[in-house]
């Protein structure tokens, strides 16, 4: 988190937050560890979260949203987007926030990342 704030433009003080369920399960679930991040984030980074965008969850997730909400303040939930990569809405959606010549093509963008040679 602090590496992300000082990478920051100047005038810049909020961020989007971009969460990928590919791979997700059940699993992956822990309402205490969620809850801790929640306070930790609230408390020591308050307003840091521009959009919290939530690509592509699973249908189950949105069951454990619910139980997950009322540990959140009202102003941060409200920023929470569930987005789906077949829904028109959240395509425009995606359009409004991202440079899609610069999103990657999992994401609905038009940029194709070779990760394997950017790694090297």
């Amino acid at each position: 988190m602090e590496n992300a704030i000082m990478h920051l433009n100047q005038d810049q003080e909020q961020m989007v937050w971009l969460v990928d369920f590919q791979g997700w399960a059940m699993a992956s679930i822990s309402v205490k560890v969620t809850r801790e991040m929640a306070n930790i984030l609230q408390n020591h980074y308050p307003e840091r979260l521009g959009i919290g965008i939530l690509y592509n969850p699973p249908k189950i997730f949105e069951s454990f949203w619910t139980m997950v909400k009322p540990f959140l303040e009202t102003k941060t939930y409200k920023k929470v987007k569930f987005v789906y990569y077949d829904d028109l809405k959240s395509l425009k959606f995606m359009e409004e926030v991202f440079d899609l010549d610069k999103l990657d093509v999992a994401f609905g963008g038009k940029n194709r990342v070779d990760y394997q040679a950017y790694a090297q």
